[in-house]
Order: structure tokens, then C-alpha cells, then sequence
């Protein structure tokens, strides 16, 4: 099955999926993928992370890609939840303003809503920058000038 890349945040219901196949034993030039000897496949080849994610949360919509602590209990984040979220979130930037090559300070502690921002920011092409949360003012001040 061949793939075509994802040419946006609006392709998320009915983009490609990631191609399928094997690649066979004894690809010259090749590292096996697994300590058997095996060779288990080509990689599916994306024009950028985004379109990457965006295609994995169509062809695996139920499995689990993140898990996050929250209220007392863990949460697992689906590839479907996660492809929607950041599809509606880079909709949302977009429409606020943001445009191309503009930096948007990320100010979050390793949680799932940071790995949707960051994805939906790649999708327009804007420039995440992470911060840390216990930064001051300054600091962030001081990232988004040189970043």
C-alpha cells in the first residue's frame, strides 16, 4: 500500500495511513531490527513529525499513546483522542493568529497536553519553544527573544 504525505491538520478523518509491508532477510546494507536476525519491515517514511502523528492516530485510533497522573489516578491518552485534540488546537492557534515561524513559548511540565501542543504547533509550522515551569518572567522573556 503505498502513502502519500498528510498536506494538513484537515486531513485528520481521512488522510493516508502508514504503509504496510516486510522488507524481507538479507537487505544488503541493512542492521536486523530485533536480536533474532530478523528484518521486520521498512519504516514508513513522513515529511515531518506532524504528519507522522497525525497518520498514526488514523491507523491506531484505540491504543494507547500517553499516560498521564491526574486527579489521583493514571489516564490513558488514545492515538484517536490525541490526533482530534492537537487537529483542533493547531485549528484553534491558527485561528488566534499565530502564523508561520512564530515562536510559541510552551510553559508545562511533562504532562500529554504538552506533546499535543507541540504537535499542534508543528502542524503550522509555527516554533514551539519549552520552558520550564518554575522559569521567571524573565527567563521566558529571555527564551523567546533568542530562540
Amino acid at each position: 500500500m503505498a502513502s502519500r504525505p498528510c498536506k494538513g491538520v484537515a486531513e485528520i478523518v481521512k488522510g493516508p495511513r502508514p504503509p504496510e509491508g516486510r522488507a524481507g532477510r538479507g537487505t544488503p546494507g541493512r542492521v536486523p531490527d530485533n536480536a533474532q536476525g530478523e528484518y521486520l519491515g521498512e519504516y514508513p517514511r513522513w515529511p515531518n513529525l506532524p504528519a507522522m502523528m497525525f497518520a498514526l492516530s488514523r491507523a491506531w485510533p484505540g491504543r494507547p499513546i500517553l499516560r498521564g497522573f491526574r486527579d489521583g489516578a493514571w489516564h490513558s491518552l488514545e492515538w484517536g483522542s490525541f490526533g482530534r485534540q492537537a487537529a483542533a488546537l493547531a485549528r484553534g492557534l491558527r485561528q488566534a493568529g499565530v502564523a508561520d515561524g512564530d515562536r510559541v513559548l510552551i510553559v508545562s511540565e511533562n504532562r500529554p497536553e504538552y506533546v499535543i501542543a507541540n504537535t499542534a504547533l508543528l502542524a503550522i509550522r509555527a516554533v514551539p519553544v519549552p520552558a520550564y515551569v518554575t522559569n521567571t518572567a524573565a527567563d521566558h522573556a529571555h527564551l523567546l527573544r533568542d530562540s
